[in-house]
């Protein structure tokens, strides 16, 4: 998905600190995502990166958090399409690549919303840091 970034470097560079790394550029998305921030979430996806949804539609990631714009009406924004983002596991393939799981709540077409799974591949990129 994205490279991961964070401010200062670990302490040292063991599994613990790597997927704590990941898991705060994680939170840092998603607070990009809460207050709009279209150009901050394109940084966080690397040019190749791609968002596949649940019906299986492929667009650029870049592009899609593009489309994010500051909140305009409660019934428009990002904020009204998820509710929550919880990361319930990061691991580590290799000491560059890292694979989050976790579960976002979206709208339902009822009104209510819904638990949708997720994965995001993370890549580490030296000129990110």
């Amino acid at each position: 998905m994205a490279p991961w970034c964070y401010s200062g470097e670990p302490s040292e560079d063991s599994p613990a600190a790597e997927t704590a790394a990941v898991r705060l550029a994680a939170e840092q998305y998603v607070a990009a995502l809460h207050r709009g921030e279209a150009d901050v979430l394109a940084s966080l996806w690397t040019a190749e990166g791609d968002f596949v949804d649940g019906a299986g539609q492929m667009t650029k990631g870049r592009d899609l958090a593009r489309q994010v714009r500051k909140k305009t009406s409660p019934n428009t924004d990002i904020n009204s399409q998820v509710r929550v983002i919880t990361v319930d596991a990061v691991r580590l393939v290799t000491p560059e690549v890292a694979i989050e799981d976790g579960t976002a709540d979206l709208p339902a077409e009822d009104g209510s919303f819904a638990v949708a799974r997720y994965t995001a591949i993370w890549v580490k990129r030296e000129d990110r840091r």
